[in-house]
């Protein structure tokens, strides 16, 4: 059974992840079905963030993840249409970073 655990990021941002325990996977492919949408109290035109977090160490203190953003996906905005998936490699790759060095 996955256990929840959530890391606060930079006090600012939170990724919030079930981690699966004893298990041993090295090379292959995940398959998952994900599902959000923005929370009620979300301001107007607010995106959702849905991923897969791996590479998670023991204390997570580093970790890799891949976000899809349908909203984004669905946009009229090319640009927004453009970030409708998003890398992060926490702690030297944050979103910020690979943003403003990639845009």
């Amino acid at each position: 059974m996955p256990g929840v655990q959530t890391k606060d990021i930079d006090n600012d941002n939170k990724y919030s992840f079930a981690q699966l325990k004893e298990i041993d996977f090295h090379n292959g492919s995940i398959e998952i079905n994900l599902s959000g949408e923005p929370k009620k109290e979300a301001v107007e035109g607010a995106r959702e963030f849905v991923g897969i977090a791996f590479r998670i160490l023991e204390d997570t203190s580093k970790f890799e993840v891949i976000y899809l953003r349908p909203t984004n996906g669905r946009a009229e905005d090319q640009v927004r249409r453009n970030h409708s998936a998003q890398y992060v490699s926490y702690p030297g790759y944050t979103w910020p970073k690979l943003r403003k060095e990639f845009p």
